[in-house]
């Protein structure tokens, strides 16, 4: 098994929403987690990166209009979200 991390930045600090104590032991719902690199071999012109992923958000935890959760008033649109396997970062982007 790979040590997985995937994290926003939030407050000027990443944080990995994974290992979270608070957070239900199922953080990542059923599906994998998908990384497209941003340039390819197939053109010159760059092309932006992205993280496919599903969280459990049952407990509405991770909805940013919820004013209990630890993510209210502090992430939103384009909060940078980046996902590591094993201490490496394996992509960037923005939620």
């Amino acid at each position: 098994m790979h040590d997985v991390a995937v994290e926003l930045y939030v407050d000027g600090a990443w944080t990995d929403l994974v290992t979270d104590a608070e957070a239900s032991a199922g953080v990542l719902a059923g599906q994998p987690i998908t990384i497209t690199r941003g340039d390819g071999d197939e053109s010159a012109a760059p092309r932006p990166q992205a993280i496919t992923l599903q969280l459990d958000n049952t407990t509405d935890r991770y909805r940013t209009s919820n004013p209990e959760s630890p993510l209210y008033g502090r992430a939103g649109r384009n909060t940078p979200v980046r996902v590591s396997v094993g201490g490496v970062v394996r992509g960037t982007a923005e939620a």
